[in-house]
């Protein structure tokens, strides 16, 4: 989604929409792990959100290193905005400013891991709060078509809430209810796939459609509440539970898994650095950039996961 330039051709542009599961996914997937465990209190809650809080002031001060260094380099910085100038760049990252942009969805999860143990007390009504989330989100999505503009875009994504709980709490529903969901006995495995194809097609064209000429903005983020979006990332997310995975596939899973955040938190400063040498104007080189991105993005992860105390930086 951030290396494809989504603007440069309409295949760039529906890999871009199809790439818009991404995001829905990763709070999915964590609901379905969290909402299911037996127990979590706000003690739980607590060393996860100062995890996360670590990992941003970690990355917040590397960052005002440099930024001091080149600051001091330039005589461009007062003495006296030192300390203005590193909570800028923290709390920045948090609300999807600055240089590390990415860190929203940081910011979003602490305020989702703010409300769990609440969620997990009242466990019993998470059926009812899906709804009323799922509801909140249609309701916003039918006026964004309404007044031809994202009413999203009044909320920046770190405090969407109304859509983070729905996909989160999603998650944790069909990691309870596995017969009734998450394996969905009545469909074939066929079906399901010929299904997500169906979907999965139609999928782009329809947000492409609606972002040109009915809300006038592209961007995946104001396609999160749309229903045929929440339809699309049920049968994705049902259709992988029912994968059974060889041993050799599961092997490469666990070796990916423990720096697929490190790879989030690092590709847009390869990004940011990689735009001042090359230039992405054709579909052959969108491609071919996402892949070295990527690549790049995953090693040095890999580096810093093996290193102890460097690690901090990409583990929650």
């Amino acid at each position: 989604m951030h290396t494809l330039q989504k603007d440069i051709s309409l295949i760039n542009t529906l890999f871009y929409y199809v790439c818009g599961f991404a995001v829905p996914v990763f709070f999915m997937s964590t609901g379905y792990i969290l909402l299911n465990r037996d127990q979590i209190n706000f003690k739980y809650s607590l060393r996860k959100i100062i995890s996360i809080i670590r990992v941003v002031c970690l990355w917040s001060l590397l960052f005002f290193c440099i930024e001091m260094m080149v600051g001091v380099l330039k005589n461009s910085i007062a003495e006296n905005n030192f300390i203005l100038l590193f909570f800028k760049i923290l709390i920045g990252g948090l609300v999807q400013r600055g240089r590390l942009w990415q860190f929203w969805y940081l910011g979003a999860l602490i305020c989702v891991y703010m409300i769990l143990p609440i969620l997990m007390k009242y466990r019993k009504y998470l059926e009812k709060i899906w709804i009323i989330c799922v509801i909140l989100a249609i309701v916003m999505q039918g006026l964004s078509y309404i007044f031809k503009f994202p009413l999203q875009s009044h909320c920046i994504q770190t405090f969407r809430l109304w859509t983070w709980l729905q996909y989160f709490i999603l998650g944790g529903l069909i990691g309870k209810n596995h017969d009734m969901i998450g394996y969905i006995k009545n469909i074939t495995f066929k079906k399901h796939t010929v299904i997500l194809f169906i979907i999965t097609g139609v999928i782009p064209w329809y947000q492409n459609f609606i972002g040109k000429l009915v809300i006038h903005n592209s961007y995946a983020e104001y396609f999160y509440d749309s229903l045929l979006t929440i339809l699309w990332i049920i049968v994705l997310f049902t259709w992988v539970m029912k994968l059974s995975l060889k041993q050799w596939v599961i092997k490469i899973i666990k070796y990916i898994a423990p720096v697929t955040m490190g790879v989030y938190i690092i590709h847009p400063i390869i990004i940011m650095f990689a735009l001042k040498i090359v230039s992405v104007e054709t579909v052959l080189t969108s491609f071919a950039f996402f892949g070295i991105v990527l690549v790049v993005a995953f090693f040095i992860a890999k580096i810093i996961y093996k290193i102890p105390k460097v690690k901090k930086l990409i583990e929650l």
